[in-house]
C-alpha cells in the first residue's frame, strides 16, 4: 500500500511539473505577418485546432457572435468563426493578455499569458513598450485602433492589434487574426 501512495505522489509531481512546465515553455511567434503557435504554423489557414490542441486543461466555452475559448492557466482566448449556432473550426481571433486589468466583456482569462511570446524576434511581454514594437513592426502597415491606446499592424493578410495602457508603456493585450 506504502509503494502505491508512493508512486501515486511521483506521477501526481510529475504531472504537475509537467504542466507548469509546459505553460512557461509555450511558444507564440510572429514572423514576418505570420503566426505559429507552439512550433506550429497557423496562418495562413487558421484552423482552431492547431491552437486548441496545443494547450491542456478545459476552457471556458462561450457562444456570442464567436465560439469563444477561454483559457485562464494560458492567457489566451479564441475567437472561432460561427457556422449554424456552433463553430466552424475557424480562427477568427487570437488574444493573448499579458495584464488582466478590470474585465469589461466576461471573456479575460483568469491570469496573464506565461509562455513566451515573439514579434520579428523580439520577446514581448507586459512592459514591451509601444516604441520598441513600432521598431520592429516597421515593416508592417501602421493603421488605427478602435479606441484609445490601440494600435493596429498589418502585413500578408495578417494583422495585431495592440492594447496598451495609458502612456504607451505597458502592452496590456493583443490580438491577432486574418486581415481580410
Amino acid at each position: 500500500m506504502k509503494k502505491i501512495f508512493t508512486v501515486l505522489l511521483v506521477f501526481l509531481s510529475a504531472s504537475v511539473s509537467l504542466l507548469a512546465q509546459n505553460e512557461a515553455s509555450l511558444k507564440i511567434e510572429v514572423q514576418n505577418g505570420t503566426l505559429k503557435f507552439d512550433g506550429k504554423a497557423v496562418t495562413p489557414h487558421w484552423k482552431t485546432r492547431v491552437v486548441t490542441g496545443s494547450l491542456t486543461g478545459t476552457p471556458r466555452v462561450e457562444l456570442k457572435s464567436n465560439k469563444l475559448y477561454t483559457f485562464d492557466r494560458y492567457g489566451l482566448v479564441v475567437f472561432e468563426k460561427p457556422l449554424n449556432g456552433e463553430g466552424s473550426g475557424d480562427i477568427n481571433e487570437l488574444q493573448v493578455f499579458f495584464s488582466t486589468p478590470g474585465d469589461t466583456d466576461g471573456i479575460k482569462p483568469a491570469r496573464p499569458y506565461p509562455g513566451i511570446f515573439t514579434i520579428e524576434g523580439c520577446t514581448v511581454t507586459g512592459s514591451t513598450d509601444l516604441a520598441t514594437l513600432r521598431s520592429k513592426l516597421a515593416g508592417y502597415t501602421e493603421g488605427e485602433g478602435y479606441k484609445a491606446n490601440m494600435y493596429k499592424f498589418s502585413k500578408n493578410n495578417f494583422y495585431l492589434y495592440l492594447f496598451f495602457d495609458e502612456e504607451d508603456k505597458k502592452l496590456i493585450r493583443l490580438s491577432m487574426g486574418k486581415d481580410d
